[in-house]
């Protein structure tokens, strides 16, 4: 029975592997295993990741988990979240979402494969203000993007357990393809 490791204690992203794994995978019995202590598997990135620090805080976590595991077989998964801010300096937005990649363990070499979620769309000038008025704190700006989601309703209307959901289920069937 492949076990499939999560780099995270967040229910939601333990309701979605369970969800994604049992779209893709409806006969396959897996053993889904949580992390007990979030330290084990660190992102070294900022709180609130960038860019390209998204991708690499979902790799560097997923890397960090395989090296700790004493338990891990061929055949294996480790699935890895990381959500964070698309910011585009030519555009007056920014967008907020989510990374998953997905590591399966192979005889020889690893597959890795990752999605990017559907993207909630903010206006950029909310941290540009933040700015302005001297905060720079990504956590106390991240707050204030999450105030305007309050106000303004995200158009898709997906919960953030759906939404890592469909991210997880999109880099299982890309690893289902190549692996």
């Amino acid at each position: 029975i492949p076990h499939v490791f999560i780099t995270s204690t967040s229910p939601e992203k333990i309701k979605a592997t369970e969800n994604a794994w049992k779209i893709i995978f409806p006969i396959q019995e897996v053993v889904i295993v949580p992390l007990s202590n979030p330290d084990e598997a660190p992102s070294g990135v900022s709180e609130q990741p960038i860019n390209k620090d998204i991708s690499m805080g979902a790799y560097n976590r997923m890397m960090n988990l395989k090296e700790k595991l004493n338990n891990i077989y061929v055949g294996d998964y480790i699935v890895s979240y990381e959500s964070g801010i698309w910011i585009n300096p030519t555009e007056d937005f920014g967008d907020e979402g989510t990374i998953c990649m997905i590591l399966k363990l192979e005889e020889n070499n690893d597959c890795i494969e990752s999605a990017k979620s559907e993207t909630r769309r903010y206006p950029y000038f909310i941290i540009e203000e933040a700015r302005q008025k001297g905060i720079t704190n990504l956590k106390e700006q991240n707050k204030l993007v999450s105030a305007w989601f309050k106000q303004n309703p995200v158009p898709n209307g997906l919960t953030r357990e759906q939404t890592m959901t469909n991210v997880c289920i999109e880099a299982l069937k890309k690893i289902n393809m190549t692996c």
